[in-house]
């Protein structure tokens, strides 16, 4: 009779659990073709962050446009109901948002009743939330909150860190599709040019060749 497997210890089982909500969010990134995909997304990584164990009341991704001016952006959001709504930002200018995304560098506010520098509890829908997180990536920013303070442990921040990098990974190929899609739509007029220049001077054959 052949020895018995050993069984998993619980941080191996949240490995596997780990790697198994990255690979799911690895292949919504690839069903992504623009970012009004961004729902299907929004909600397997909230989920994964429910599988984890992460104690959060609110999750959403903030999408930043800093190519326009001024500074725009769109609140992707999870609604209660376990759909996904959008706010959108008309002037990031001066924002405590676009401080936190321009510094690339994860903000955790612990508990805004005893420290809120930046003002941001007065601009809460909800007024119980106590502590929010923003986590940058290469177009946004990753956002959590809670109503308990202190809610994130150093470990909830490290995997939100790798969650981020997995965005950052597919917004990144959003931006590589726009690219081509562009290059696409250019030749398409060149072609086009090319036909009717071709076809006004009957040398359409020399410009096939």
């Amino acid at each position: 009779m052949g020895a018995r497997t050993p069984p998993l210890s619980s941080e191996q089982q949240r490995g596997n659990v780990k790697l198994e909500i990255f690979q799911q969010i690895r292949a919504e990134i690839r069903k992504m073709r623009s970012t009004l995909d961004v729902g299907p997304l929004l909600w397997v990584i909230c989920d994964g962050l429910s599988r984890l164990d992460l104690r959060f009341d609110f999750f959403g991704i903030n999408l930043i446009d800093a190519q326009v001016s001024p500074p725009s952006g769109t609140f992707h959001f999870r609604t209660p109901a376990g759909g996904w709504g959008q706010y959108q930002y008309q002037n990031l200018s001066g924002s405590s948002l676009l401080a936190i995304w321009d510094e690339q560098k994860l903000v955790y506010r612990r508990d805004l009743q005893a420290e809120d520098p930046n003002g941001e509890r007065q601009k809460l829908d909800n007024p119980d939330l106590r502590c929010l997180v923003d986590i940058p990536f290469s177009h946004g920013t990753l956002s959590l909150s809670s109503i308990l303070p202190d809610a994130f442990a150093a470990g909830d921040l490290e995997l939100l860190q790798e969650m981020a990098a997995l965005c950052s990974e597919g917004f990144g190929r959003l931006e590589d599709l726009k690219v081509l899609e562009r290059r696409a739509q250019e030749a398409e007029v060149r072609s086009a040019a090319i036909a009717v220049v071709a076809g006004a001077s009957g040398l359409e054959e020399g410009f096939q060749v």
